[in-house]
């Protein structure tokens, strides 16, 4: 996935907004006071993720909202509101469809662990110790421990036609986990083992 983001001009964020106000279960976006960020989504070709964020001069008011976007110059493109369940996601990748390979598969993952929240908390990637979010930092031995735990997204099995195996690391709550999780073709995810690594670390859960 492409790790920048592009600002978009305010002739383009009229037209965006266009399609989100009506689509949107809350008070208007204003193209004077929004702002929006696009990133091209690799396993969406010719689609991209809006980050569509709202300032004014009351911080109660301060709002971000994500959404996928079709590319196409036409009237009415396909776009759809991230509502931090799987519904968008896997209705977007029936839609495109989706294209999934060896290339495109753990961006795919980690767009989905970000965009996709459970009721208690959401599973944060963690591939390396910057990718933790700690309130304090650990000791340098134990910060050395925890390193040797932590192993980076791995692709460990592909079957023709069904999909990928994959383990990784996540942090929910304040545990660190180990995780198997299993991505079809049409990139539905479901994680089938899990083991704890770590329990009550001083982390956070990192901003989106």
């Amino acid at each position: 996935m492409d790790i920048l983001f592009s600002q978009l001009g305010h002739k383009e964020i009229s037209k965006i907004l266009d399609l989100i106000n009506p689509i949107w279960d809350g008070s208007d976006f204003l193209a004077e006071n929004t702002s929006i960020l696009a990133q091209n989504l690799n396993f969406y070709p010719g689609y991209r993720l809006l980050e569509i964020s709202r300032q004014d001069n009351s911080q109660d008011n301060n709002y971000k909202l994500f959404a996928i976007q079709e590319q196409k110059n036409t009237t009415k493109p396909y776009l759809k509101i991230i509502n931090w369940t799987n519904e968008p996601i896997y209705e977007t990748n029936a839609h495109v469809p989706i294209k999934l390979s060896e290339d495109t598969l753990r961006d795919y993952i980690r767009f989905f662990l970000r965009f996709v929240h459970g009721r208690r908390g959401r599973l944060q990637l963690i591939e390396s110790m910057e990718d933790m979010s700690w309130r304090e930092a650990p000791p340098a031995a134990a910060g050395r421990a925890i390193t040797k735990m932590i192993s980076p997204m791995e692709l460990v099995e592909f079957e023709q036609n069904k999909g990928w195996r994959v383990r990784l690391c996540v942090v929910f709550g304040d545990s660190l986990y180990r995780l198997r999780i299993d991505v079809n073709i049409n990139g539905h995810v479901d994680i089938e083992e899990e083991e704890i690594i770590i329990e009550d670390m001083p982390v956070f859960e990192k901003a989106l």
